[in-house]
């Protein structure tokens, strides 16, 4: 299995050793590294993949309003460490070109939106439209907040589910309520109806999600029922859409 979305790091959260004790008590073969907010020196991330690069590879991060913000997108391109960028909502209304060329430079595009979908969603059908190529990950179930409600504040994500090249990370759902979630549940269940289990991969969050206990009853959300999903929906989850997107050569 493959956890899509994890942190680590040396000045915050906790260096690699962590994570991978967490991995290894559920089962999990792989990981994907994602820079912290703030952190834009990714030689930490870089180091860790470059060392285990069947396990782990990365997400870096850029400062989109430093003038040398295209030749540090050049240096995670061309690294092997990294598959992909890490945007926020600021970035991705007041640095839409950095974004963009991010992008066509063929980084896939992980989209951090802690205020919703909705207030970037014209953005981000621009970037799928533009960059069919390019795969775009909503992290976090799209954050949809502590009042879930698909029908309003959320409904944009289900509109982006059209383009086939929009994932979502079935993250961070500790964030907006206490395990077992039930107050997402049937949001979730609207997200994999609309995006299929194929665009869809289940992430950790570690270690903001807590413990290794609770890392692996994160994990339990999705293996033991609780959205009903099939065998085959589940490997997909937990598995092949991330392979598809971070480690489509192995």
């Amino acid at each position: 299995m493959i956890d899509s979305y994890t942190h680590c790091g040396i000045d915050k959260y906790e260096p690699v050793d962590s994570l991978v004790e967490a991995m290894e008590y559920s089962g999990m073969t792989r990981a994907v590294l994602v820079q912290h907010l703030g952190q834009f020196d990714n030689s930490y991330i870089e180091s860790v993949v470059k060392s285990s690069p069947a396990t782990f590879t990365g997400v870096g991060l850029v400062d989109p309003t430093d003038t040398n913000w295209r030749s540090q997108i050049g240096l995670l391109r061309d690294s092997e460490s990294f598959t992909g960028i890490r945007f926020s909502t600021p970035s991705i209304i007041g640095n839409f070109d950095v974004v963009m060329e991010a992008g066509e430079m063929g980084l896939h595009l992980i989209l951090y939106t802690p205020d919703g979908i909705g207030e970037v969603s014209r953005e981000i059908a621009e970037l799928a439209r533009t960059l069919p190529d390019t795969f775009i990950v909503l992290t976090h179930l799209g954050c949809p907040g502590q009042e879930v409600d698909v029908d309003r504040r959320n409904l944009s994500i289900l509109g982006l589910g059209e383009f086939a090249n929009v994932f979502v990370g079935l993250s961070g759902q500790h964030m907006f309520c206490e395990y077992p979630y039930t107050y997402l549940r049937d949001y979730t269940k609207r997200i994999v109806e609309t995006y299929t289990s194929g665009r869809i991969m289940w992430g950790s969050n570690f270690p903001v999600c807590g413990s290794m206990e609770e890392y692996r009853m994160d994990l339990s959300y999705i293996l033991s029922g609780n959205l009903e999903l099939s065998e085959l929906e589940i490997q997909d989850i937990t598995e092949n859409t991330a392979r598809k997107v971070f480690f489509p050569d192995n």
